[in-house]
């Protein structure tokens, strides 16, 4: 979906979004005009056409680091979204709607840790009354069917959130919050009429992340490749602590004792491919 047009619909139903500017290949100066309060940036793709080389997120510092950037890009369909850059978790929300404008399964997640810009770990969130409304009218203005989810940014002391997106398909969340119970498959096909029988989601009070993603994450935090899009900032020690920690007891969102052969399979394909 169109990452300008979500803005605008956010704008419309009352999610709060962050001062958001278009950049694009034409007049990478434009990023000059941006004020100097709202630096750092984080730069995306706006979802409207293809960005060469392709990128799902980059944090700038100053302006001339954005020209620089924007300048070494080969190909820029359609502008770059920049938002100021703030050292919060994500909210995500899931949930789906039929054609008849039936939602269901609206239900949040906490990402307390992110790695490269994504999701390393996520637990069940009960959903503030706002938040869930909001969705409701969002997804009604688009009129989405099917599954989808929202991301935001989120303070859980405070209950502020700013709307960062949101994506009408299975995405990066889906095997993790699988994994805690949320059978977001299940209620894709319900959302189009599936016959499917289901108790609905049976969400579990765990944190789930991937053991891969943890190794990675514990090898760039050991070699000092750590970015400030890594949440949260924090010491080594207590990152290293902290991954070793979640090894040992996050639910992983492949491993399945009732498909031990799947299991196995995926981890096979997935070593020998970074072996070879």
């Amino acid at each position: 979906l169109s990452k300008s047009r979500q803005v605008e619909a956010a704008e419309k139903v009352g999610l709060r979004n962050l001062p958001t500017y278009y950049l694009d290949m034409a007049n990478p100066n434009g990023i000059q005009e941006i004020p100097a309060h709202h630096f750092p940036l984080c730069l995306r793709p706006s979802g409207e056409g293809k960005v060469v080389p392709f990128f799902k997120v980059e944090c700038i510092q100053t302006a001339q680091d954005g020209i620089h950037f924007v300048e070494k890009l080969e190909s820029l369909e359609k502008p770059l979204i920049a938002q100021p850059y703030k050292n919060l978790p994500n909210l995500v929300v899931h949930g789906a709607r039929t054609e008849n404008d039936d939602v269901f399964g609206l239900q949040g997640f906490l990402v307390d840790r992110k790695f490269e810009g994504l999701t390393l770990t996520i637990r069940a969130l009960d959903l503030p009354e706002e938040i869930s409304r909001r969705c409701l009218d969002f997804v009604r203005e688009l009129e989405i069917v099917g599954n989808f989810h929202f991301e935001f940014l989120y303070e859980p002391a405070t209950g502020e959130y700013f709307f960062m997106e949101v994506n009408a398909r299975l995405g990066g969340t889906t095997a993790k919050v699988f994994s805690c119970g949320y059978d977001e498959p299940v209620l894709a096909l319900q959302a189009f009429g599936a016959k499917v029988e289901s108790d609905g989601p049976q969400v579990l009070r765990c944190t789930a992340s991937s053991k891969l993603a943890l190794v990675k994450y514990l090898h760039y935090t050991m070699t000092n490749r750590i970015t400030p899009l890594d949440y949260p900032l924090e010491p080594k020690w207590k990152r290293i602590i902290n991954t070793l920690w979640g090894l040992a007891s996050y639910r992983d969102d492949i491993i399945s004792f009732k498909d031990v052969k799947g299991t196995w399979a995926f981890y096979r394909q997935s070593l020998l491919g970074k072996l070879f």
